[in-house]
């Protein structure tokens, strides 16, 4: 139930605007989610308990330098309580030309301000944000001791209650700056952030003797930080309008740790965890180490000898498989993105064209190992014609080799990795504004535009499209297996105003 409260007051020429956001959820239940979060609650409810949920809020600052000045705060926490009490956090906003102070009441004190003129500032403005966000765990019972009687009976469960779980936890801090200069020509913004998550949820198996199969146990932390970068510029060129843009963004994460320490209470066995297999196919898995990231690939490969070549039979004279010596071949995750953009316009003709360029990342392609598996690729067609393949500078028959790596049910996964760097031209518009206004007054504008998305993907080394996903889960990322490829769009735009 959202309600919002607005409260002014006028001093001279500088108004303070003070927000009071109530939000908050209420519900019947015969036990309080929180129950499920904390041992100390009572185990049974015999009559139903209103609760009252607040949900967190982050802490937003904010400082315009020019016509404006802007602060904000906003406070809460995630918690159900019992009672009247209603959770609120208060955003005030307070506005001035030139440079302002935020002012502490009562309103009738004096405000000073500075006048800014520049024409090479024209405007900034800073910000910082702080944020506290959970998540509580995925099924209902993990801490709660006793079973649930039904009509049927008493309904156990081989999972052992965890009193000490608790919610998962991420802290996250942002910050930016905006610029506009040289009288409006140039727009900046940057924006850097960094988070951290704690208290993940691990699935830990236990042994028969003890009663249950396994139990829920808190662990682990995630670290995550970024920079997005953009910049637009505009310019006319004669009689032409002409606006540039452009944008880059950067994103690392990293496992510092996963479940370094957790002590059964029961029987005192000690837990403890430091890599995590996600699964895959027979030549690729995700696999979670830490100080790792979560999107790193691990594949099979070919057995090598001593000096790191591929080792060969010298019997049989054929290749050796190392199928379960899984080795790591990359992130999925790109190094970094950019983007850019251009914006022509000229007597009601107007032209845009947008690329977009991947730097970095790795994807593996079961469908490139199955179809060279039965000798239908462009591959192994390019091989056969080149009398083999090229094995520690000697020719190889294709047959034996592709024979070797693929077939329809497995694949050596390094022999199928490859970059996903690509640059494409993402998008193409050519429109031209009808002067409609010429002929009748009821239409105001009318503009027919051609528009083109993904026409032309200018270099890619992978045998698909890498920006085209099998999963858009956390885990099974960089995998092509039997997908659609991407498509290419063209179609028309038809914009009227009344």
């Amino acid at each position: 139930i959202p309600v919002i409260l607005l409260l002014s007051a006028q001093d001279e020429d500088l108004p303070v605007f003070a927000f009071v956001d109530i939000d908050f959820n209420i519900g019947i239940r015969n036990i309080p989610v929180i129950a499920d979060l904390s041992s100390e609650f009572p185990e049974e409810y015999p009559e139903p308990v209103v609760w009252i949920k607040k949900q967190r809020r982050f802490i937003p600052v904010e400082h315009h330098l020019g016509n404006t000045c802007h602060a904000a705060a906003s406070v809460r926490r995630d918690e159900f309580i019992e009672g009247k009490t209603l959770p609120f956090f208060i955003f005030m906003v307070i506005r001035h030309r030139g440079i302002s102070i935020l002012r502490k009441v009562p309103f009738e004190q004096q405000s000073h301000s500075i006048s800014i003129k520049s024409d090479f500032l024209n405007y900034m403005k800073w910000r910082i944000s702080y944020a506290e966000v959970g998540n509580d765990p995925w099924a209902y019972g993990l801490t709660i001791p006793t079973y649930s009687i039904s009509a049927a009976g008493v309904n156990t469960s081989t999972t052992m209650y965890n009193p000490d779980l608790t919610a998962e936890l991420t802290k996250s801090w942002e910050a930016g700056l905006d610029l506009v200069l040289l009288k409006n020509k140039l727009k900046l913004n940057a924006t850097v952030y960094y988070s951290r998550t704690y208290n993940q949820f691990f699935n830990i198996d236990l042994p028969a003797s003890s009663g249950y199969t396994n139990t829920w146990v808190n662990g682990g932390r995630v670290d995550n930080k970024g920079i997005e970068l953009t910049a637009r510029f505009n310019q006319p060129l004669g009689p032409v309008k002409w606006e540039t843009y452009l944008t880059w963004t950067l994103n690392r994460n990293e496992i510092k740790e996963l479940l370094p320490y957790w002590k059964n209470p029961e029987d005192g066995t000690v837990y403890s965890l430091h890599e995590i297999d996600k699964g895959g196919l027979s030549g690729y898995k995700m696999h979670l180490a830490e100080g790792g990231s979560m999107s790193d690939i691990y594949v099979n490969q070919l057995a090598v000898d001593e000096h790191g070549a591929f080792y060969v039979d010298p019997q049989s004279h054929t290749l050796r498989t190392d199928d379960y010596n899984y080795v790591k071949a990359g992130h999925a995750a790109p190094n970094y993105n950019l983007a850019w953009g251009n914006e022509f316009s000229w007597k009601g003709l107007s032209l845009g064209v947008q690329f977009a360029f991947r730097q970095g990342g790795v994807v593996v392609s079961n469908t490139q190992a199955v179809m060279d598996a039965f000798g239908v690729s462009q591959e192994t067609a390019d091989a056969r014609n080149a009398g083999g393949v090229m094995i520690n500078g000697a020719l190889f028959n294709a047959v034996d080799y592709y024979q070797t790596i693929a077939s329809n049910s497995s694949f050596i996964g390094s022999q199928y990795v490859y970059s996903a760097t690509n640059l494409r031209l993402s998008e193409l518009t050519l429109g031209y504004d009808i002067p409609v206004q010429k002929w009748q007054k009821v239409i105001k504008g009318l503009n027919l535009s051609f528009v083109a998305h993904n026409p032309w993907l200018i270099y890619c080394k992978a045998p698909f499209d890498p920006e085209v996903v099998a999963n858009t889960g956390t885990y099974a990322q960089g995998l092509d297996y039997f997908m659609q490829p991407s498509l290419r769009t063209f179609g028309f735009s038809v914009k009227v105003k009344f």
